[in-house]
């Protein structure tokens, strides 16, 4: 994100909190997901505005915010 390119990413735990503008989530139980998520953000004539939303998304985060989003995470965990 932080060099203004969407993800991709499977659509499993916090990441289906994520903006659908920033990227291509899958369906990890489902066969071919991850190639067709790809295969659409190659093609994809949204390519361009989920570039600059994963960069002005990237832009909101700071270490600290990451930091506690990724301690949130452990606790979820670990508990």
């Amino acid at each position: 994100l932080s060099f203004g390119k969407p993800i991709v990413a499977p659509r499993i735990g916090d990441l289906i909190n994520l903006p659908s503008n920033i990227g291509f989530l899958y369906d990890p139980t489902k066969t071919n997901s991850l190639l067709d998520s790809l295969s659409e953000a190659v093609s994809s004539k949204q390519l361009k505005s989920k570039s600059e939303s994963a960069s002005r998304y990237a832009n909101t985060l700071s270490w600290d915010k990451i930091a506690k989003i990724t301690l949130d995470v452990y606790r979820k965990v670990l508990v």
